[in-house]
């Protein structure tokens, strides 16, 4: 179970990524975010090992000393793993700019302009 303070840093997180106030980066690990702060920096990591599906929430001091750790499975602690799997979507959203490029998308496809790229070839990078 998840203790009251780091159920309401959870909660603050989620509140300031959704208003777009918390600008989250990417880590060397494939779906990690950080959040750095004056006073530290927070992570959040959601993968699977072994069929089982983990979410997870670290906390470092401003040296970069782990001083807190939570990391629920699906399967034994769903509500916590909800929660946590909430703040790193919102994370994730926040770093790829999710909301911004939908709203770019349908403001281009909303103009009477022509879309698209005539120059682009087959050769894409995705």
């Amino acid at each position: 179970m998840i203790e009251k303070k780091h159920k309401e840093l959870i909660e603050k997180l989620i509140e300031k990524t959704t208003s777009k106030k918390a600008n989250w980066v990417k880590t060397s690990r494939e779906t990690e975010y950080k959040l750095a702060l004056k006073s530290g920096a927070i992570t959040t990591d959601l993968w699977s090992e072994s069929g089982i599906d983990y979410a997870d929430l670290i906390i470092r001091n401003e040296r970069g000393d782990i001083i807190s750790q939570l990391t629920f499975t699906k399967i034994e602690n769903s509500i916590e793993f909800d929660l946590l799997k909430n703040l790193h979507n919102q994370a994730r959203e926040s770093y790829y700019k999710f909301d911004e490029t939908i709203e770019d998308i349908f403001d281009e496809l909303n103009s009477d302009n022509e879309v698209g790229d005539k120059s682009e070839g087959t050769d894409l990078p995705f």
